[in-house]
């Protein structure tokens, strides 16, 4: 069963949850009750899995997305502006949610690391798994 966007899309809101002004987040609903988190749990396909891996900055190839599991890992750790490493993760984005969108089943992880510049400490590390 193929699923929209809305995984990547959730993360992309989290992370640009932190760089986006609070005005520009929407607000929860009046009353509304909160969902509980629920830990999380690998896919039930995840034996399935064989990996592709992938490097900073680096776009999966639009034929992966016939495979079925779709299991992918990203570096993300060089997340900087010091080096354009920004830039290539934003350029690098389209392609992964265009094989992520038409994979039936998909897993993804990804290991982030955003820095202003390699000399300071991560604004944002994180290790990111997704799925469906």
């Amino acid at each position: 069963m193929r699923r929209p966007l809305i995984v990547l899309l959730v993360t992309t809101a989290w992370l640009l949850g932190g760089v986006l002004p609070a005005s520009a987040m929407p607000a929860p609903a009046p009353g509304a009750d909160p969902v509980p988190l629920k830990s999380y749990a690998a896919p039930s396909f995840a034996g399935e899995c064989h990996f592709l891996h992938y490097g900073e900055g680096e776009q999966p190839p639009a034929s992966v997305a016939s495979r079925d599991p779709l299991c992918v890992e990203y570096a993300k750790r060089d997340i900087t502006v010091d080096n354009g490493g920004a830039a290539r993760f934003l350029q690098a984005e389209p392609s992964r949610f265009l094989v992520a969108g038409q994979a039936c089943r998909y897993w993804q992880i990804d290991h982030w690391s955003a820095q202003g510049d390699r000399a300071n400490t991560a604004i944002v590390r994180c290790y990111a798994l997704h799925g469906n």
